[in-house]
């Protein structure tokens, strides 16, 4: 459910629910929510500890260049 503007190195999108997508691996995004929304993202990985997944799959600061 909801609605919000995607934001990655390739433009801005806006999404909404439902909306299924395939994201290339390693693309950078950033959401700018317009109402309630249930996001829900599907990740690989190895590893098996907690900190070591964020680590790998979250990035604290980005900034793109033009972005809203």
């Amino acid at each position: 459910k909801g609605r919000c503007v995607c934001v990655t190195e390739r433009g801005q999108e806006d999404l909404v629910a439902p909306c299924v997508f395939v994201s290339p691996a390693g693309e950078k995004r950033a959401l700018f929510m317009h109402e309630e929304t249930t996001w829900l993202t599907v990740h690989r990985t190895d590893h098996t500890n907690l900190d070591a997944i964020e680590d790998d799959l979250i990035l604290a600061r980005y900034r793109i260049k033009g972005a809203l």
